[in-house]
């Protein structure tokens, strides 16, 4: 069975994962002050089911 499992991840060339890589964090220190985290989530709800555009 194990032999098997090796066959399904090698033939679908599935690698092992590592750990992400967390470099992006803190990218935008810039826009801390301007935006909250709040306002940040209204408006990726926005942009999911609304026309794109953004009210500040």
């Amino acid at each position: 069975m194990e032999d098997f499992a090796r066959f399904l991840l090698e033939k679908r060339g599935w690698k092992t994962t590592r750990k992400p890589l967390f470099s992006w964090t803190g990218a935008p220190r810039e826009l801390r002050d301007q935006y909250t985290s709040v306002t940040l989530q209204h408006a990726i709800a926005h942009w999911r089911v609304g026309d794109g555009e953004v009210s500040r």
